[in-house]
C-alpha cells in the first residue's frame, strides 16, 4: 500500500513516480519496513519532519534503501539546522508498506486505537457495521501518524532518497507562492495576493 499526499509538488512526474515505483519494488524485498521517500532539503525547514538514514539495507538501483537512524517531525530550529547540516533528508509523506507491516506498527505505537479497529470485525456485514465505525472513529484516541508512528518507531522504517526530483510540499500559501515564482508563472491573482500582503 502505498499513501500519496495531494499537496505536493513535485518538479518531474515521470522520475517521481520511478522512484514511487523502487519503493514498492523495496517493500516486496523488505515486506518488514515501512518505506519513506525522502526529499533532498534546500534549507534547514522546521515545518517539515526530517528522516535521518543510517545504513544501507540494499546496494542496487538508482535510489538506495537505508535504515532509518531518527526520524524527528516538526523539529526546533537548532535541530533543523543540525539535521540539514548532517545531511538528513525532509519527510515528503510518501510512503508505503505491506498491510501486515503498518497493522504492526499501529498496534506496538497506538494500541488502544488499534484494538478499537480491530473489534470491528463483528460488525462488518450487518446492519451494525455504519454505526461501529462511526463510533469506534468518534472514541478513538487522536494521534499524529508521524509523532507517535514514524518518531517512535524507527527500526520499523527504511528511506529512499527522492533522488533528481524537485518536491515541495503546497500546504502554506508561502510554498505555493515561491514555487510558482520558481516554476516562472505570474497568474494574475498572485499580484494582487502580494500587494494585499
Amino acid at each position: 500500500m502505498m499513501v500519496l499526499p495531494s499537496d505536493h509538488f513535485v518538479s518531474d512526474d515521470g522520475m517521481f513516480m520511478d522512484r514511487v515505483a523502487g519503493a514498492l519494488e523495496a517493500i516486496a524485498c523488505h515486506p518488514e519496513q515501512i518505506v519513506l521517500l525522502g526529499a533532498e532539503p534546500s534549507e534547514p525547514e522546521t515545518d517539515y519532519g526530517w528522516i535521518e538514514l543510517g545504513e544501507r539495507l540494499t546496494e542496487a538501483g538508482p535510489a538506495p534503501l537505508h535504515r532509518v537512524r531518527r526520524f524527528v517531525e516538526k523539529p526546533d530550529q537548532e535541530t533543523a539546522d543540525a539535521l540539514y547540516r548532517s545531511g538528513a533528508l525532509w519527510n515528503t509523506f510518501v510512503f508505503g508498506g505491506s498491510v501486515t507491516a503498518l497493522i504492526d506498527t499501529g498496534h506496538e505505537c497506538l494500541p488502544l486505537l488499534h484494538e478499537r479497529l480491530v473489534g470491528l470485525d463483528r460488525f462488518l456485514r450487518t446492519e451494525h457495521e455504519r454505526w461501529a465505525i462511526a463510533q469506534a472513529y468518534e472514541f478513538a484516541p487522536r494521534a499524529s501518524f508521524s509523532r507517535a508512528l514514524l518518531e517512535r518507531c524507527p527500526e520499523k522504517l527504511a528511506a529512499m532518497r527522492l533522488a533528481e526530483v524537485g518536491w515541495c510540499d503546497l500546504g502554506t500559501s508561502r510554498r505555493v507562492i515561491r514555487t510558482l515564482d520558481e516554476l516562472g508563472i505570474k497568474p494574475d491573482w498572485l499580484a494582487t495576493l502580494q500587494e494585499a500582503g
